[in-house]
């Protein structure tokens, strides 16, 4: 008598279809919280703005994280606008084409290392200006 009970074994469309289920939700939660990180961002970088009289001023060496936020912040935006024109046009039909399929993916691992980026040059303009105390 075997003590070990056989596991179901589910077809290949199930498990695909509940791996697919799966990486839509994570990589959707990871959107969310790029989403979120860029806009902490722009909130940290607005820490290191100088008032000049009159005027607001940034330093130099954060103008490309905000550049880089701003393009997450973009490619965010289309790539939900894409995603739902890919869907409603091939809504009907069988399979999507590799491009279809590849290009809105290929815009979200864009948006996580565009943020990773920025956050890196966040981090080393910080230690380079602020002055630490033995």
């Amino acid at each position: 008598m075997c003590i070990f009970k056989k596991k179901e074994i589910k077809s290949n469309r199930t498990i695909n279809e509940s791996h697919k289920n799966e990486i839509d939700t994570i990589s959707g939660k990871t959107s969310d919280i790029i989403r979120q990180l860029v806009y902490s961002g722009i909130a940290i970088i607005w820490l290191f703005k100088i008032n000049n009289g009159n005027s607001l001023s940034l330093p130099k060496e954060l103008l490309w994280p905000i550049i880089l936020f701003v393009t997450v912040i973009s490619i965010e935006l289309l790539h939900y606008l894409m995603s739902i024109i890919i869907l409603r046009v091939y809504k009907y039909e069988p399979s999507i084409p590799y491009l279809a399929y590849k290009l809105p993916w290929a815009m979200w691992y864009i948006k996580v290392i565009l943020t990773i980026v920025a956050y890196v040059l966040i981090g080393l303009y910080s230690y380079n200006s602020i002055d630490f105390i033995d």
